[in-house]
């Protein structure tokens, strides 16, 4: 069983996430994907200057356009969560480390 939890950062719905587990030679190319969208479309270092709320929302919008671009769940079947899952992976794989409100 996977991995699942929520943060709450103030508004309608929490962020959920999911633990994003390469399974097959098609997921691990798209984490492959997602490392490199994310290190072309976020600032590690601006990300980890944000207060929880900013990260929060700039992890959102990340996951929002790396979905629109990559199409995880129409091509691999991996959700929306799973991603956000593989974005925080993705920034600490880029230095930013992991956000010290998921560690808690």
């Amino acid at each position: 069983m996977r991995n699942m939890y929520e943060v709450d950062y103030g508004t309608k719905r929490p962020l959920k996430f999911e633990e994003f587990v390469i399974d097959c030679p098609e997921v691990d190319r798209l984490f492959d994907d997602i490392v490199v969208f994310v290190g072309g479309w976020l600032n590690v270092s601006t990300f980890a200057k944000l207060d929880v709320i900013g990260q929060c929302r700039l992890l959102e919008k990340t996951a929002i356009e790396a979905c629109k671009a990559l199409k995880p769940t129409r091509d691999y079947g991996v959700s929306k969560a799973e991603v956000r899952d593989a974005i925080v992976r993705a920034i600490e794989i880029h230095g930013g480390g992991r956000p010290k409100w998921l560690t808690q």
